[in-house]
C-alpha cells in the first residue's frame, strides 16, 4: 500500500512538472522577458535540457550541483548566458528557481 501511495505521489508530481514545462515553454515561444534570471538546483537530464532551452532563448541561467567541477563542460557548452555556483549562489542569483533533483 505504501508503495502505491509513493507511486501515485510521483505520478502527480511528474504531471505537475510536465504542466509547468508546457507553461514555461509557451512563455519562451512568445518572446517572454529574457531579463529574468533563472537559478537551477540540480544538473541532471531535466535541469541541463531546460538550461539549454533557456540559454538558447536568451535567459541567464546559473546551475548548481554538489559537484561543481562536473558542471564546467555543460556551462562551456551553454555559452555566456550560463554559469555555475553553489546552491546558495543559484538561489541568490535567480529571479526564478528550478528545483530539479531526485
Amino acid at each position: 500500500m505504501t508503495q502505491q501511495i509513493g507511486h501515485l505521489a510521483r505520478r502527480s508530481f511528474l504531471g505537475a512538472a510536465g504542466a509547468a514545462l508546457v507553461l514555461a515553454g509557451s512563455g519562451i515561444a512568445r518572446g517572454a522577458d529574457t531579463s529574468i534570471k533563472i537559478g537551477v538546483i540540480g544538473a541532471g537530464n531535466v535541469a541541463s535540457n531546460l538550461a539549454r532551452a533557456w540559454t538558447k532563448a536568451g535567459y541567464q541561467v546559473m546551475l548548481s550541483s554538489r559537484h561543481l567541477d562536473k558542471l564546467k563542460p555543460l556551462v562551456q557548452e551553454l555559452g555566456s548566458k550560463a554559469s555555475a555556483g553553489t546552491v546558495k549562489e543559484a538561489v541568490a542569483f535567480g529571479d526564478v528557481i528550478l528545483l530539479a533533483v531526485p
